[in-house]
C-alpha cells in the first residue's frame, strides 16, 4: 500500500478469517490519514535517500575493489620479479 492509496482508506479490518463465505469483520472507521499519509510520505522518502546512499557506497566499495585487486596483482609481480633477481 503506497501513501496515496493510503489517503483513500476509510477503515482497517481487526481481524481476517481464512474461511470461505459472508462473515462479519471488527473494523475501525475513520482513520487519521493525514497524519497517516505524511508519516509513510516521510517513511518513503527516507527509504529512498537510504537506497541512494547504498548505491553510492556500493559503487564505491565495487571500484575500491577493482583497486585492491590491481595493487593485489603488483605485489605478486613485485614477488616474482625479486623471487628471479635473487635467483641470479
Amino acid at each position: 500500500m503506497t501513501p496515496e492509496d493510503f489517503k483513500m482508506a476509510v477503515g482497517q479490518a481487526w481481524e481476517s478469517s481464512a474461511e470461505t463465505g459472508v462473515k462479519l469483520v471488527n473494523t475501525a472507521v475513520g482513520l487519521a490519514a493525514d497524519d497517516a499519509y505524511a508519516y509513510m510520505k516521510k517513511q518513503d522518502q527516507r527509504i529512498a535517500s537510504l537506497e541512494k546512499q547504498l548505491n553510492a557506497k556500493m559503487a564505491r566499495l565495487d571500484r575500491l575493489a577493482g583497486q585492491l585487486e590491481a595493487l593485489t596483482q603488483k605485489v605478486a609481480y613485485i614477488q616474482l620479479a625479486s623471487m628471479a633477481a635473487s635467483a641470479r
